[in-house]
């Protein structure tokens, strides 16, 4: 039974080798098990108490999991996605306690002619082996999200508020101010916090990291817009007022 584990297909055209991940064995080993993991049909997601779409050509999880299917770090993995993002060949989108990823032209490494035979139809039950794969992944998604441990002082703290691409950071930032006997007391504090840091870095993780790593290089009891060398660091922002309400939105703001 365990071969079946491995049943479907994803369609690759051979200009792939005129492609720039074609040139790093790594990226493309990645890419690759991108392309065979994501959904090959639509379902939900339950993260918590939370339900999340995850349709055709998506996947739902975490940056940890990816991180540790690659055996590499969870920043690795988030540029490596940023890269594919300017490329053009996913989109990502920041959850709570996870990350979806949603394949750009997937229909094309499914759909298409394999082979010289007629497009048709799947068979069934090669599609419900993959999606049973993918729900067993999520489901194991869902357990790794627990390792992200709050700081000694916070046990009784809630943090569903928490993006997962934010987790690790937040968490040290926390550390770093009970090492200064300035525990956060109360959880609408905690949240204040976190969402000063969604805004200062337009909710890109690695301007927060930025962030986070100023402070506690200057021994600053707070966070503040990131400077480099005296003047305001140049930091990624939303492009219109819409793209910036749609943010706050992601993020309950």
């Amino acid at each position: 039974m365990a071969a079946a584990k491995n049943k479907g297909w994803v369609s690759i055209y051979r200009d792939i080798r005129d492609h720039w991940i074609w040139q790093d064995p790594v990226k493309l080993k990645w890419w690759l098990d991108i392309l065979l993991t994501v959904n090959h049909e639509d379902s939900k997601v339950n993260i918590g108490m939370q339900l999340i779409d995850c349709k055709r050509g998506q996947s739902v999880m975490s940056l940890s999991t990816w991180a540790k299917r690659w055996g590499v770090s969870k920043d690795s993995t988030r540029n490596f996605f940023n890269l594919l993002k300017k490329d053009g060949m996913i989109n990502v989108e920041n959850l709570k306690k996870s990350t979806r990823i949603t394949v750009c032209n997937y229909d094309s490494y499914q759909d298409g002619l394999h082979d010289g035979r007629t497009r048709g139809k799947r068979k069934p039950n090669a599609e419900q082996t993959q999606a049973e794969t993918n729900n067993k992944l999520i489901n194991k998604d869902n357990n790794d999200n627990n390792d992200n441990n709050p700081p000694k002082g916070y046990e009784g703290f809630s943090f569903d508020f928490l993006d997962e691409n934010f987790s690790d950071l937040f968490f040290e930032w926390l550390s770093y101010k009970s090492g200064r006997k300035e525990k956060y007391k109360t959880q609408q504090s905690l949240e204040l916090c976190y969402k000063n840091l969604i805004k200062l870095s337009w909710a890109d993780p690695i301007s927060a990291k930025k962030i986070t790593e100023q402070s506690m290089a200057n021994n600053w009891a707070g966070l503040f817009e990131l400077k480099s060398k005296g003047k305001q660091e140049t930091i990624l922002k939303p492009k219109n007022e819409t793209e910036r309400q749609e943010l706050l939105n992601k993020f309950n703001m």
